[in-house]
């Protein structure tokens, strides 16, 4: 589903410097056609694992399940399940030392990976409200925003406090619909501002028919008010930095509004008086959720402003500022601020845009933040 946010803290992290470097000499020992496509053959081992019928990125899986489990992902892996499909993926070039050589190095991974995230697993626990592993939520609320987008609202069952979190992050939910032989997780943005008592996500139905997200579609027409689903704690290192003498800029496409809203909400909250713009782009008023409420911010702060863009807007619509898609140029005399952060989340091709657009008027790269949904890309 593509509301899912990026969820992989390898590139991020600090010891997959180390790792990569230690992964290296493991390959040393290949020949350098195949030590240098190493990487493509990492993506295409994703292509067979998902043709063999898992239902789940392997590797970014590994970087969110528990250590148990990975660590029984990873004894598979031993077992020749994985190994399998490098040894397809690379076809005769797949000699026993390679092969070998592949195992040691997943053997690896495996401990970096486990002691990584054991960090980051005592982290949430002792935050307060916080938890370790997973934690039973009743939905109280769920909410029609648009004719795609839907809000579910989110208590724990325990009725204890929950944990707060950085404006931008997500939570990871665990269903299992009765289509998939598998329980399945999937990480949504937060798309309010923390409260200490609930948390909220707003959920894009994806696709149709044989394209069609099974989870957001579970999630629209299955869950419902009283049921009671698990959640991992908030998490995501793509977040608003709380600076309150610089202008902020939010800009969207489609539902990557979500983690805008969490940043436009906590910032009104706080009333810092910085100048706040407020840039979304949708296809038209049907499908743009949360209008209302981002109209109403703007009207009633004087240092928030809200600008639309539709793609295609129908006789219906009145709230759009230009039509067409999103062409930063038309408003650069409203974001192109001195000194100005800018926020922004989308589809792949709009954040593109969005970022050569600021590239190109000279804004710096400490100055740009982004996060994309689904697997980790560069922009």
């Amino acid at each position: 589903d593509s509301n899912s946010p990026n969820n992989s803290f390898v590139p991020s992290c600090p010891a997959s410097l180390s790792a990569r470097c230690k992964l290296s000499s493991r390959f040393s020992m290949l020949p350098e056609s195949i030590e240098t496509s190493i990487c493509k053959t990492m993506l295409l081992v994703e292509l067979e694992i998902t043709e063999a019928g898992m239902t789940v990125n392997y590797y970014e899986w590994c970087s969110h399940s528990s250590c148990e489990n990975r660590a029984l992902l990873f004894q598979s892996f031993r077992e020749s399940t994985l190994l399998e499909a490098v040894a397809h993926v690379l076809g005769e070039a797949a000699t026993d030392d390679i092969l070998n050589a592949w195992t040691e190095a997943y053997g690896f991974l495996a401990d970096l990976f486990i002691e990584v995230e054991e960090g980051i697993y005592r982290e949430n626990e002792q935050l307060a409200g916080g938890w370790r592993g997973t934690r039973e939520f009743k939905v109280v609320n769920k909410v029609k925003e648009s004719d795609l987008i839907t809000s579910f609202y989110f208590e724990p069952v325990d009725g204890l406090p929950v944990a707060d979190y950085q404006p931008g992050q997500y939570i990871g939910i665990y269903l299992h619909p009765e289509q998939s032989e598998h329980r399945c997780i999937r990480q949504y943005s937060l798309s309010d501002a923390p409260n200490g008592k609930s948390y909220r996500i707003s959920v894009k139905r994806e696709g149709e028919g044989e394209t069609q997200g099974m989870i957001s579609h579970y999630l629209h027409d299955h869950v419902q008010v009283g049921d009671v689903v698990e959640l991992c704690p908030p998490s995501g290192d793509f977040y608003l930095n709380h600076r309150t003498d610089v202008p902020v800029v939010l800009m969207s496409g489609g539902v990557g509004q979500t983690p805008m809203l969490s940043m436009l909400n906590s910032l009104t909250s706080k009333k810092t008086g910085q100048p706040i713009i407020f840039v979304h782009g949708a296809i038209n008023s049907k499908v743009h959720a949360f209008d209302q409420h981002v109209r109403d911010i703007a009207e009633e702060n004087d240092n928030i402003e809200q600008v639309l863009f539709y793609d295609e807007p129908t006789g219906d619509c009145s709230a759009h500022h230009y039509a067409g898609r999103t062409d930063l140029e038309l408003i650069r005399e409203k974001i192109d601020l001195p000194g100005a952060h800018y926020y922004f989340c989308g589809p792949l091709g709009y954040m593109s845009m969005v970022k050569a657009s600021l590239q190109g008027w000279g804004v710096t790269e400490d100055r740009l933040h982004y996060e994309v949904f689904g697997p980790h890309k560069n922009l």
